[in-house]
């Protein structure tokens, strides 16, 4: 596990923001596991990568519930069915200690800190290589 810490404006969400191929670095290289990434397609690197906003109000839908937003990950990059996809929301809820029904609740009924352990559940939920909490 790596941490980068620095002053405000120093540079750390613009890292973040280059190794997740948001934005393109103006000069050098951006090495990964041994690899530069400057030139791969950000989709597919991106599965394998999660970033979590400082601001978890507008990283949520408001109009989807807790367990649809930690869901939708799997839905969209796994084959796994509705009954493990259900499972995986309830055990990603428990690793951040937040009660398994919370995932009937929207986002407008939870505080600003258990909207950002909502983030952190969806984001480990495909258990990426790389996890940036910004």
């Amino acid at each position: 596990m790596f941490g980068v810490v620095g002053e405000s404006g120093s540079g750390k969400s613009t890292l973040a923001r280059m190794l997740l191929r948001l934005i393109e670095p103006t000069s050098g290289d951006v090495i990964f596991n041994g690899t530069d990434i400057t030139g791969l397609a950000g989709e597919p690197l991106r599965q394998h990568m999660q970033f979590v906003f400082q601001n978890p109000h507008s990283a949520l839908n408001g109009r989807h519930t807790i367990g649809d937003a930690i869901g939708e990950p799997l839905c969209i990059q796994t084959n796994m069915s509705r009954r493990d996809i259900a499972a995986r929301t309830e055990a990603l809820l428990d690793i951040v200690q937040l009660p398994k029904l919370f995932k009937y609740r929207y986002p407008r009924e939870l505080s600003g800190g258990q909207k950002q352990r909502v983030c952190v559940a969806r984001a480990i939920a495909l258990n990426p290589r790389l996890l940036i909490l910004d």
